[in-house]
């Protein structure tokens, strides 16, 4: 759901590194303990409004105060977090730390939200999450289904210039059981899976009522 909503400041790389994704480039000092780094221009929340350094400054302070941001910012030594320009964010670290960019690909910290609308009224916000994603959030129905419809304002394409996402809404479903999950799948209740279980993967093709193009997805 996260991946639908929000876009991430970095993401990993086929060549087992790390690449921007909103951020087209970083760079550190010598030592590792400054980063500089410039966000892509054009990118506009789904409420529109425009992306820019500031708001990534001022998701810091949400950052350090929430239970998971926290443990990334101590994880990351990051202790500081300017705009350094319109589209420029300097970040400072206590001490050195060559990985920095991989912090950038997580939740913690590289998930870009609307900060000024999470500092307002974080239980409403909580309630009607904004990103720059895909998808934008449009319903919650607790442990039953999260529903995201397609943002037309997205900023990116494929690489045949069609802008996307290609899909109208996805529907998240929580389905707990692993076997039933596979159920679920194997008979087209739902069209994609998301496993923690290597066997899952490893088994599932085989079944004799798999469909070769159903996903399932190991993280």
């Amino acid at each position: 759901v996260f991946d639908a909503i929000y876009d991430r400041l970095m993401e990993p790389t086929a060549a087992g590194g790390y690449g921007g994704k909103l951020y087209e480039s970083i760079a550190p000092n010598e030592d590792f303990t400054v980063w500089t780094a410039v966000l892509r221009g054009g990118v506009t929340f789904h409420n529109g409004k425009a992306l820019d350094a500031q708001n990534i400054a001022d998701m810091f302070p949400v950052q350090q105060s929430g239970a998971a941001g926290a443990g990334g910012v101590s994880s990351a030594n990051l202790v500081d977090v300017q705009a350094t320009g319109d589209f420029e964010v300097t970040y400072t670290l206590s001490q050195p730390n060559s990985a920095f960019p991989a912090f950038l690909s997580r939740g913690a910290l590289g998930m870009v939200f609307d900060a000024e609308l999470a500092v307002a009224d974080p239980d409403a916000y909580n309630e009607n999450p904004i990103g720059t994603g895909p998808f934008m959030f449009e319903s919650r129905d607790i442990d039953n289904e999260t529903i995201a419809v397609r943002y037309d304002g997205y900023w990116m394409s494929d690489p045949e210039g069609n802008q996307l996402p290609y899909l109208d809404k996805i529907s998240f479903r929580p389905i707990p059981d692993e076997g039933t999950r596979l159920d679920a799948t194997l008979s087209g209740t739902t069209q994609a899976a998301h496993t923690l279980r290597p066997g899952t993967t490893r088994d599932a093709p085989a079944h004799r009522h798999y469909p070769a193009h159903i996903p399932l997805f190991q993280f």
